[in-house]
C-alpha cells in the first residue's frame, strides 16, 4: 500500500531550513519534531468534542487520511475496473463508534470536472485529502490550522512544489506538467476557500504508514466492500452506515 514510485522525484527537502519551514504561515508543509520525526499526537479529554491535536502547537488538530488501491498488479482486471478506496479520520476515541470519527468511501470514477479518470493509489490519497478538507467549515470550531496526516509523499511533496511565497499565492503553472491535475486544482480550491472564508491555514504533514494504520484501515475498507461510483461528489458520505468498530490505534502514535 506504500507510494514506491509515488509520482513526480521532486525532493520534498525545503533548501535545508526545516526550522523556518514549520514557522512561516504560508508554507503548506507541517514539521512537527522534523521530517519524518514520531508524530506526538495528543487530545482533549471530551471525547464528544475532541479532535486530534499534535503536540506543542496551538490552534492545530489533525486529521489522518489515507487511499487504497487494490488489483493493481492483476493484469486480468481492466485498469478502469480497480477498486480504490479513501479515508479518514478526524476525532480519537476508543468507546465511540467509527462512523462517529472517520469516513470511508470509493474513489469515484469521474473527478471533479466530471470527466472520468483511471483509478490510482496516488488519486486515491489525494482525494482523501480533499474530502478531509471539505468535509466541513472547521474553522468554526476555532481552530487556526488544520494539518491532514498522510502517509503519501506524493501529496506531501506536490504540496510542496505547488506552494508559492506568499499566502494564497499557488505555482498554477506546475498544474500542467502534474498527473491528476483536476484534483490537484480542487484541493488548491479548498485551501484558499479555508484562508478566505475562515482564516484558517491548512498544513501536510508526511507519516510513516504505520503510524497512520486507521485511516489505511478506513480506505481498505472501501476498497474491499463498497460498491463503485460514478458521479463526483462535494459532499462524502457513502457506506459508512455499514463500518465496523475499528481499534483506535492512531490515538495512541508514539514513538517506538
Amino acid at each position: 500500500m506504500g507510494d514506491r514510485t509515488d509520482g513526480p522525484t521532486y525532493s520534498p527537502e525545503v533548501d535545508g531550513n526545516e526550522e523556518q519551514t514549520t514557522q512561516r504561515p504560508h508554507t503548506h508543509l507541517f514539521r512537527g519534531n522534523g521530517f519524518g520525526a514520531p508524530p506526538e499526537i495528543t487530545r482533549f479529554e471530551h471525547e464528544t468534542d475532541g479532535r486530534f491535536k499534535p503536540a506543542n502547537t496551538t490552534g492545530a488538530m489533525c486529521i489522518f487520511t489515507a487511499g487504497v488501491i487494490l488489483d493493481e498488479l492483476n493484469r486480468t482486471i481492466d485498469i478502469a475496473d480497480r477498486r480504490a478506496g479513501c479515508g479518514f479520520v478526524f476525532r480519537p476515541g476508543t468507546h465511540l463508534h467509527i462512523t462517529d470519527r472517520a469516513l470511508s468511501f470509493r474513489l469515484e470514477r469521474k473527478g471533479p470536472h466530471l470527466q472520468r479518470r483511471s483509478p490510482s493509489r496516488f488519486r486515491a490519497h489525494l482525494r482523501a485529502a480533499l474530502a478531509a478538507i471539505a468535509y466541513k467549515p472547521w474553522y468554526e470550531e476555532g481552530w487556526t490550522t488544520l494539518v491532514i496526516a498522510t502517509s503519501s509523499k506524493y501529496v506531501w511533496a506536490g504540496i510542496y512544489r505547488l506552494t508559492g511565497s506568499e499566502p494564497g499565492q499557488w505555482k498554477r503553472e506546475c498544474l500542467n506538467g502534474m498527473s491528476n491535475g483536476d484534483l490537484w486544482y480542487d484541493l488548491l480550491l479548498q485551501i484558499d476557500i479555508m484562508r478566505t472564508q475562515g482564516n484558517m491555514h491548512v498544513a501536510f504533514w508526511w507519516l510513516p504508514e504505520n503510524w497512520n494504520q486507521e485511516a489505511i484501515g478506513c480506505a481498505d475498507w472501501a476498497a474491499r466492500y463498497l460498491g463503485p461510483v460514478e458521479e463526483w461528489s462535494d459532499v462524502v458520505t457513502q457506506g459508512v452506515a455499514r463500518r465496523p468498530l475499528l481499534s483506535a490505534e492512531s490515538e495512541k502514535i508514539k514513538s517506538e
